[in-house]
């Protein structure tokens, strides 16, 4: 599942980004480092989960404070606040794409979502 944490009384925090199976615990294990309270702002649960983190903090690179902290954006802000979960799920699955994509591995995402065929029916040899 993806998260999105940040300090729970300022709007203008920095955005964690992150993976986990258990957001809530995560939540609980930073907080126990963190000088200020912090929430959980949004998840989304999509089916590969580190490949989706690496493709977000990609995309926001240039928005990265530190780590996988990251100063909130306009597009960030909405990302998380406006799209509906198939909208960004949608999102999240083209980034991924994007991702393999550009690393050289699109067979893994063939294998990941089973993927067979392209759109024009040709078989794909994964």
């Amino acid at each position: 599942m993806i998260y999105f944490i940040q300090q729970e009384d300022d709007p203008d925090g920095l955005i964690k980004i992150g993976f986990v199976e258990n957001p809530e615990a995560r939540l609980a294990s930073i907080q126990n480092y963190s000088p200020v309270k912090l929430r959980i702002l949004r998840t989304i649960k999509v089916p590969n989960n580190k490949e989706a983190e690496k493709a977000l903090h990609k995309l926001f690179e240039t928005e990265r404070a530190w780590g996988e902290w990251f100063r909130p954006s306009q597009f960030i802000k909405d990302m998380i606040n406006e799209f509906d979960d198939n909208i960004l799920k949608s999102f999240i699955a083209i980034l991924v794409y994007a991702y393999f994509r550009r690393s050289g591995a699109i067979e893994d995402i063939y294998t990941e979502y089973g993927v067979t065929h392209q759109s024009d029916g040709t078989k794909i040899n994964a």
